[in-house]
Protein backbone atom coordinates (compact mmCIF):
# COMPACT_ATOMS: atom_id res chain seq x y z
CA UNK A 1 0.00 0.00 0.00
CA UNK A 2 1.45 3.07 -1.32
CA UNK A 3 2.35 5.26 1.91
CA UNK A 4 0.38 8.69 2.67
CA UNK A 5 3.32 11.41 3.46
CA UNK A 6 2.14 14.61 5.27
CA UNK A 7 4.17 17.43 4.57
CA UNK A 8 4.03 20.47 6.82
CA UNK A 9 3.49 23.10 4.67
CA UNK A 10 5.68 26.80 5.31
CA UNK A 11 4.70 30.24 4.47
CA UNK A 12 7.94 30.17 2.64
CA UNK A 13 7.64 27.21 0.66
CA UNK A 14 8.61 27.11 -3.29
CA UNK A 15 5.99 26.29 -5.59
CA UNK A 16 6.77 25.96 -9.62
CA UNK A 17 4.19 26.15 -12.96
CA UNK A 18 3.08 22.60 -13.97
CA UNK A 19 -0.76 20.80 -13.57
CA UNK A 20 -1.67 19.76 -10.22
CA UNK A 21 -2.12 15.75 -10.90
CA UNK A 22 0.64 15.54 -13.31
CA UNK A 23 4.36 14.65 -11.85
CA UNK A 24 3.37 14.72 -8.22
CA UNK A 25 5.97 14.63 -5.33
CA UNK A 26 2.93 14.25 -2.24
CA UNK A 27 -0.41 13.25 -1.47
CA UNK A 28 -1.17 15.90 1.30
CA UNK A 29 -0.15 19.28 2.57
CA UNK A 30 -0.83 20.12 6.06
CA UNK A 31 -2.25 23.97 5.90
CA UNK A 32 -4.66 26.20 8.15
CA UNK A 33 -6.23 29.19 7.02
CA UNK A 34 -3.36 31.69 6.14
CA UNK A 35 -1.20 28.81 5.00
CA UNK A 36 -3.81 27.67 2.39
CA UNK A 37 -3.75 31.09 0.42
CA UNK A 38 -0.28 31.84 0.42
CA UNK A 39 0.72 28.55 -1.62
CA UNK A 40 -2.37 28.70 -3.72
CA UNK A 41 -1.79 32.02 -4.62
CA UNK A 42 1.81 32.56 -6.73
CA UNK A 43 1.44 36.09 -7.70
CA UNK A 44 0.26 38.11 -5.25
CA UNK A 45 -1.54 41.85 -6.43
CA UNK A 46 0.01 44.64 -6.49
CA UNK A 47 -1.50 46.84 -3.56
CA UNK A 48 -1.44 50.28 -3.85
CA UNK A 49 -2.87 51.85 -0.86
CA UNK A 50 -3.55 50.11 2.47
CA UNK A 51 -5.83 51.52 5.41
CA UNK A 52 -6.35 50.42 8.69
CA UNK A 53 -9.54 51.87 10.58
CA UNK A 54 -9.18 54.97 12.35
CA UNK A 55 -12.06 55.65 15.03
CA UNK A 56 -13.95 59.13 14.55
CA UNK A 57 -16.48 59.26 17.11
CA UNK A 58 -19.56 57.98 18.71
CA UNK A 59 -23.13 59.40 17.84
CA UNK A 60 -26.56 58.36 18.63
CA UNK A 61 -29.49 57.47 15.67
CA UNK A 62 -33.04 57.27 16.16
CA UNK A 63 -35.97 58.08 18.86
CA UNK A 64 -34.16 55.38 21.15
CA UNK A 65 -31.03 57.05 21.17
CA UNK A 66 -29.10 53.60 19.72
CA UNK A 67 -25.77 54.35 19.35
CA UNK A 68 -22.82 54.08 16.88
CA UNK A 69 -19.11 54.15 17.07
CA UNK A 70 -18.15 55.43 13.46
CA UNK A 71 -14.88 54.89 11.99
CA UNK A 72 -13.18 56.35 8.60
CA UNK A 73 -11.96 52.55 6.87
CA UNK A 74 -10.95 54.47 3.40
CA UNK A 75 -9.95 57.99 3.26
CA UNK A 76 -9.65 57.98 -0.59
CA UNK A 77 -13.49 57.04 -0.96
CA UNK A 78 -14.60 58.64 2.78
CA UNK A 79 -15.59 54.70 3.65
CA UNK A 80 -17.47 55.40 7.19
CA UNK A 81 -18.52 52.12 9.09
CA UNK A 82 -21.53 52.98 11.29
CA UNK A 83 -21.08 50.47 13.87
CA UNK A 84 -23.26 49.10 17.00
CA UNK A 85 -22.13 49.62 20.45
CA UNK A 86 -24.33 46.83 21.41
CA UNK A 87 -26.12 44.17 20.22
CA UNK A 88 -30.07 43.52 20.40
CA UNK A 89 -32.68 41.07 19.09
CA UNK A 90 -34.76 42.00 15.86
CA UNK A 91 -33.48 45.84 15.21
CA UNK A 92 -35.03 48.20 12.97
CA UNK A 93 -33.16 49.06 9.41
CA UNK A 94 -31.73 52.15 11.30
CA UNK A 95 -30.04 50.04 14.23
CA UNK A 96 -28.17 47.57 11.93
CA UNK A 97 -24.62 48.35 10.92
CA UNK A 98 -23.80 49.91 7.74
CA UNK A 99 -20.92 51.34 5.58
CA UNK A 100 -21.54 55.03 3.83
CA UNK A 101 -19.30 55.27 0.82
CA UNK A 102 -19.61 58.84 -1.16
CA UNK A 103 -23.08 59.37 0.66
CA UNK A 104 -24.57 55.92 -0.34
CA UNK A 105 -25.86 53.58 2.81
CA UNK A 106 -24.82 49.85 2.31
CA UNK A 107 -26.68 48.16 4.90
CA UNK A 108 -24.58 45.02 5.99
CA UNK A 109 -27.21 42.78 6.45
CA UNK A 110 -28.62 43.11 3.11
CA UNK A 111 -26.06 42.27 1.90
CA UNK A 112 -26.13 38.69 2.82
CA UNK A 113 -29.48 38.07 3.30
CA UNK A 114 -31.34 40.79 0.68
CA UNK A 115 -34.25 42.52 1.42
CA UNK A 116 -35.70 40.02 3.78
CA UNK A 117 -33.97 40.49 7.20
CA UNK A 118 -33.73 38.15 9.72
CA UNK A 119 -35.39 38.55 13.29
CA UNK A 120 -32.96 37.09 15.23
CA UNK A 121 -29.70 37.54 13.71
CA UNK A 122 -27.28 41.04 12.58
CA UNK A 123 -23.95 41.80 11.98
CA UNK A 124 -21.82 43.34 14.59
CA UNK A 125 -19.31 44.13 12.23
CA UNK A 126 -16.27 45.51 12.41
CA UNK A 127 -14.41 46.87 9.36
CA UNK A 128 -10.44 47.05 10.22
CA UNK A 129 -8.32 47.00 7.06
CA UNK A 130 -9.39 48.43 2.99
CA UNK A 131 -7.18 47.59 -0.20
CA UNK A 132 -6.80 49.51 -2.94
CA UNK A 133 -5.01 47.74 -6.06
CA UNK A 134 -5.76 48.20 -9.91
CA UNK A 135 -6.36 44.83 -12.25
CA UNK A 136 -7.05 44.49 -15.80
CA UNK A 137 -7.27 48.20 -16.70
CA UNK A 138 -9.64 48.53 -13.76
CA UNK A 139 -9.59 49.69 -9.89
CA UNK A 140 -10.61 47.83 -6.68
CA UNK A 141 -11.09 48.95 -3.24
CA UNK A 142 -11.24 45.35 -0.77
CA UNK A 143 -13.17 45.76 2.64
CA UNK A 144 -12.32 43.14 5.46
CA UNK A 145 -14.50 43.11 8.68
CA UNK A 146 -15.41 40.84 11.29
CA UNK A 147 -18.31 39.94 13.37
CA UNK A 148 -18.31 40.01 16.94
CA UNK A 149 -21.30 37.76 16.73
CA UNK A 150 -19.20 34.98 15.50
CA UNK A 151 -18.56 32.96 18.48
CA UNK A 152 -17.35 29.92 16.38
CA UNK A 153 -13.64 30.72 17.07
CA UNK A 154 -13.49 30.02 13.13
CA UNK A 155 -11.97 31.93 11.05
CA UNK A 156 -15.08 33.96 9.31
CA UNK A 157 -14.44 37.25 7.60
CA UNK A 158 -16.90 39.15 5.67
CA UNK A 159 -15.21 40.66 2.47
CA UNK A 160 -16.85 43.38 0.23
CA UNK A 161 -15.01 43.94 -3.27
CA UNK A 162 -15.33 47.30 -4.55
CA UNK A 163 -14.92 48.01 -8.37
CA UNK A 164 -14.07 51.69 -8.44
CA UNK A 165 -12.82 52.60 -11.78
CA UNK A 166 -15.55 54.98 -12.95
CA UNK A 167 -14.69 58.74 -10.62
CA UNK A 168 -17.38 58.86 -8.30
CA UNK A 169 -18.81 55.80 -8.92
CA UNK A 170 -18.65 52.27 -7.23
CA UNK A 171 -20.37 48.52 -7.99
CA UNK A 172 -19.85 45.55 -5.54
CA UNK A 173 -18.58 42.86 -7.35
CA UNK A 174 -18.22 40.45 -3.95
CA UNK A 175 -19.61 40.31 -0.93
CA UNK A 176 -19.13 37.05 0.69
CA UNK A 177 -18.54 35.47 4.68
CA UNK A 178 -15.15 33.59 4.06
CA UNK A 179 -11.53 32.35 5.80
CA UNK A 180 -9.28 34.60 4.02
CA UNK A 181 -8.63 38.10 5.55
CA UNK A 182 -5.91 39.67 3.09
CA UNK A 183 -5.72 40.00 -0.86
CA UNK A 184 -4.04 36.51 -1.16
CA UNK A 185 -8.12 35.16 -2.14
CA UNK A 186 -8.00 37.38 -5.08
CA UNK A 187 -5.71 37.07 -8.09
CA UNK A 188 -5.38 35.20 -11.37
CA UNK A 189 -4.73 32.02 -10.84
CA UNK A 190 -5.32 30.74 -14.30
CA UNK A 191 -2.95 32.90 -15.81
CA UNK A 192 -6.10 34.25 -18.44
CA UNK A 193 -5.78 38.08 -17.34
CA UNK A 194 -8.83 37.25 -15.62
CA UNK A 195 -9.24 38.41 -11.72
CA UNK A 196 -10.42 35.47 -10.12
CA UNK A 197 -11.47 34.55 -6.77
CA UNK A 198 -10.83 31.47 -4.33
CA UNK A 199 -14.05 30.56 -1.83
CA UNK A 200 -13.53 28.98 1.60
CA UNK A 201 -16.06 29.25 3.71
CA UNK A 202 -16.26 27.54 6.88
CA UNK A 203 -19.14 28.67 8.76
CA UNK A 204 -19.90 26.72 11.74
CA UNK A 205 -18.90 23.67 10.30
CA UNK A 206 -15.63 22.28 8.50
CA UNK A 207 -15.73 22.62 4.66
CA UNK A 208 -14.00 20.19 2.76
CA UNK A 209 -13.34 22.25 -0.32
CA UNK A 210 -12.06 25.56 -1.79
CA UNK A 211 -13.93 26.66 -4.91
CA UNK A 212 -12.53 28.88 -8.12
CA UNK A 213 -14.43 31.72 -9.04
CA UNK A 214 -13.86 34.08 -11.87
CA UNK A 215 -15.34 37.71 -13.04
CA UNK A 216 -17.78 37.48 -15.73
CA UNK A 217 -17.59 39.31 -18.86
CA UNK A 218 -19.19 42.13 -17.76
CA UNK A 219 -16.92 42.66 -14.83
CA UNK A 220 -19.90 43.12 -12.57
CA UNK A 221 -20.45 39.71 -10.09
CA UNK A 222 -17.88 36.68 -9.65
CA UNK A 223 -19.18 33.06 -11.52
CA UNK A 224 -17.80 29.87 -10.49
CA UNK A 225 -16.09 27.33 -12.16
CA UNK A 226 -16.63 23.87 -11.03
CA UNK A 227 -13.80 21.81 -12.77
CA UNK A 228 -11.27 23.35 -10.54
CA UNK A 229 -11.38 23.28 -6.75
CA UNK A 230 -9.01 22.31 -3.72
CA UNK A 231 -10.34 18.99 -1.89
CA UNK A 232 -9.48 18.75 2.08
CA UNK A 233 -9.28 16.32 4.87
CA UNK A 234 -9.67 16.83 8.60
CA UNK A 235 -6.60 16.78 10.32
CA UNK A 236 -5.52 15.51 13.96
CA UNK A 237 -4.71 18.90 15.06
CA UNK A 238 -7.15 21.74 15.92
CA UNK A 239 -7.33 24.62 13.18
CA UNK A 240 -5.24 22.84 10.61
CA UNK A 241 -6.58 20.83 7.51
CA UNK A 242 -4.97 18.39 4.93
CA UNK A 243 -5.02 19.59 1.01
CA UNK A 244 -6.01 16.20 -0.74
CA UNK A 245 -3.41 16.80 -3.59
CA UNK A 246 -4.89 14.20 -5.90
CA UNK A 247 -8.16 14.53 -5.54
CA UNK A 248 -7.88 18.23 -6.36
CA UNK A 249 -7.86 19.92 -9.32
CA UNK A 250 -5.86 23.30 -9.56
CA UNK A 251 -3.49 25.19 -12.58
CA UNK A 252 -0.24 24.25 -10.90
CA UNK A 253 1.61 22.05 -8.69
CA UNK A 254 1.08 23.29 -5.26
CA UNK A 255 3.37 20.70 -3.56
CA UNK A 256 6.52 22.21 -2.10
CA UNK A 257 9.90 22.19 -3.22
CA UNK A 258 8.08 20.92 -6.82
Amino acid sequence: MRKILTIILLLASGYLNAQVNHNLNCDTIRVNANSLYKILNKKQLHISHTENRKPLKRISIGKTKFKFNIALIDSEMNILSYEQKSYINNPPRYQRNYLKIQDKIILIDSLYFGDTLPNDYTFMTYFYKSYSFEFGKRKYKALFANNARDNTSLPNTLLILLDVTKKNCFNIVLSEIQACSDLSCLGDFNSDGNLDYLYWGIGNYYTDSVSFYTLNEAKTDFIQDERYYIKLLESDQWGEYLIDVNKSTFFYNICPNY
